[in-house]
C-alpha cells in the first residue's frame, strides 16, 4: 500500500542533483544521461517497492510530521489537565472541620476560606477544639450580670450557650437605688440630712455629700442666747464656756527648784530650737518627727529638756507624775513649762523662781484644772486666776510679789517699769493668744536664754 508520505519522498528524490547538470536538465526526470533509457512512469509494483525502500529515519531532521486530527493543541498540548478545586464541603471533610470558618490551602495550592456550618442544639463551635462542636458550659448568674454590666434587680437575657435566662444581679447599698437599667445609682441626701450627718446645726456648711459630690448647705440659726460656733465648734450652736470660780482649797506640789542651769550654754542654734518646738511641742507634732529630731540633736535636747530628778532645771522640766502623751510627743504638761519659767527666774534671782512656781501651781490648781477652764477663752481664765490670786492663792502671791518682801520684788514687775525677770515670763499678748504662735514666741525666748549662744 502506498505510504502517505510517498509523494513527498518522490519529490525529494527527484529534486536531488549531483551538481553537474545544467539548467536544461532541470525539467528531466533524471539528471544522469545513463538514466535516459529509464521510463519515468513506474508501475504500481515499482512504486510500492520505492516506498518500502525509504524508511522514515532517513528523512531530513527539519521535517516534523503533522499531529493526528484528534491530538490536543495550544498551550496545554504538552501538560497535564488543569486542577479541579475541592468543594467547601470536601475541604471541610478532609480537614475534619464540622463548624465555623476555616482558612487553609486546598489541594490545588490555593488559599481558601470556607464555612463549615454550625453546631446543632446547645453545642458550641470551638469550645474545646477549633472547628469542632462541643458541649456548652453555661455561665453563672454573676457572670451573666457582669458581662451585661448589671448590678441589681432581675435581668432576662441570653447566656453564652444561647439560652434565655432570668438571673438576679443583686441589691444596691445604702443611699443607692436600682434604676430601670439594672444599675445602682446614688441618691443624694437632703440638705437637712447633710447637716445632721456632719453634726452641724447652724451656719453654712461646705463639704462632701453622701454621693461624693460637693455640697454647700444652710444648717439653720441658733436661739436662746447661743451663737453659731460659740462653744468653739464650727457650725454648732453654743455658749462660750465660763471658767468656774477658783476652788476653795487648791492642792498643788510644794517642790523646790534644786538649782538652775546656767544661761548661754551654746548648745542650740536658734533654728534647732525652733525645729524642736515644731516637732515636739506644737499641736501638729508627731512622735515620729519628735523622735527623729531628738536622735539628730542629742546635745541640744539635753539642754532644752531636763529631768525633775536632776540637779539643775532648764527651760523644760519633765515631771514623771504628770507625763501625758496626749498633750505632745514628750508628754510635757503645763507644769513642765512652769518649772522652766521658775528655773529661768531662779537664775536671775535666787528664791524668785521657787516662789513663782508655787504661786503658779496654786493658780493652776484653782483654775486651769477645773471644769470649763481648759476650753474657756483667755479672758475668762484670766478672770478666774485674778479671783484666785486675791483669794485662795493670796498667800503664794504675797510670798512671790508682795511689795518689799516678796522673793520676786525687783525681779518681776507687777506693772510699770520692766525688770530683768520679765523676759522669763509670757507677755500679756502671748498669754492671750493661747495658740502655738504665742507659746512658740515665749518658749524660744526662754530657751535661747539657757541654750543659745
Amino acid at each position: 500500500m502506498r505510504s502517505p508520505h510517498a509523494w513527498m519522498v518522490v519529490a525529494l528524490v527527484s529534486g536531488c542533483s549531483d551538481g553537474a547538470g545544467s539548467s536544461a536538465d532541470a525539467g528531466a526526470p533524471f539528471s544522469d544521461a545513463s538514466d535516459a533509457g529509464v521510463n519515468p512512469v513506474q508501475d504500481a509494483s515499482m512504486q510500492d517497492a520505492a516506498d518500502a525502500s525509504v524508511p522514515d529515519a532517513d528523512l531530513p531532521e527539519a521535517w516534523v510530521p503533522p499531529p493526528p486530527p484528534d491530538a490536543p493543541s495550544g498551550p496545554f498540548a504538552d501538560s497535564a489537565a488543569p486542577c479541579e478545586p475541592e468543594t467547601p464541603a470536601a475541604l471541610c471533610a478532609r480537614l475534619d472541620a464540622e463548624c465555623g470558618s476555616l482558612s487553609t490551602v486546598d489541594l490545588c495550592g490555593e488559599a481558601r476560606t470556607v464555612s463549615c456550618g454550625t453546631c446543632a442544639g446547645a453545642a458550641v463551635c470551638g469550645l474545646a477544639l477549633a472547628n469542632r462542636c462541643g458541649a456548652c458550659v453555661a455561665e453563672a448568674d454573676g457572670e451573666v450580670c457582669a458581662r451585661l454590666g448589671k448590678n441589681c434587680g432581675s435581668v432576662t437575657a441570653t447566656d453564652n450557650c444561647g439560652t434565655s435566662r432570668s438571673v438576679a444581679c443583686g441589691t444596691c447599698g445604702a443611699n443607692e437605688q436600682c434604676q430601670p437599667s439594672n444599675v445602682c445609682t446614688c441618691v443624694a441626701e437632703t440638705n437637712a440630712a447633710f447637716c445632721t450627718r456632719s453634726g452641724a446645726n447652724c451656719g453654712v456648711l461646705a463639704g462632701t455629700d453622701n454621693c461624693g459630690g460637693p455640697r454647700s448647705a444652710d444648717c439653720g440659726t441658733c436661739s436662746g442666747g447661743a451663737s453659731c460656733g460659740g462653744s468653739g465648734s464650727a457650725n454648732v450652736c453654743g455658749v462660750a464656756p465660763v471658767c468656774a470660780a477658783p476652788v476653795s482649797t487648791p492642792s498643788f506640789p510644794t517642790l523646790t527648784v534644786p538649782g538652775s542651769a546656767p544661761f548661754a550654754q551654746g548648745a542650740c542654734a536658734s533654728a534647732q530650737t525652733g525645729a524642736f518646738f515644731d516637732a515636739c511641742l506644737a499641736s501638729g507634732s508627731t512622735a515620729a518627727a519628735c523622735g527623729a529630731w531628738q536622735a539628730a540633736n542629742a546635745g541640744c535636747r539635753a539642754c532644752l529638756v531636763t529631768s525633775e530628778s536632776g540637779t539643775a532645771y532648764g527651760p523644760l522640766v519633765v515631771r514623771a507624775a504628770l507625763v501625758d502623751a496626749a498633750q505632745n510627743p514628750l508628754g510635757l504638761s503645763d507644769a513642765s513649762v512652769s518649772l522652766g519659767v521658775a528655773s529661768c527666774l531662779e537664775r536671775v534671782s535666787s528664791g524668785c523662781g521657787i516662789a513663782y512656781f508655787r504661786h503658779e501651781a496654786c493658780l493652776e490648781a484653782a483654775c486651769d484644772r477645773t471644769s470649763g477652764c481648759a476650753s474657756a477663752a483667755a479672758g475668762t481664765v484670766d478672770a478666774c486666776r485674778s479671783a484666785a490670786q486675791s483669794g485662795v492663792c493670796a498667800g503664794t502671791y504675797a510670798a512671790a510679789f508682795a511689795g518689799g518682801v516678796g522673793a520676786c520684788t525687783g525681779v518681776v514687775s507687777t506693772g510699770g517699769t520692766a525688770l530683768a525677770g520679765d523676759s522669763c515670763l509670757p507677755t500679756a499678748a502671748e498669754r492671750a493668744t493661747l495658740t502655738d504662735a504665742g507659746f512658740r514666741t515665749f518658749f524660744l525666748r526662754v530657751a535661747s536664754k539657757f541654750c543659745g549662744p
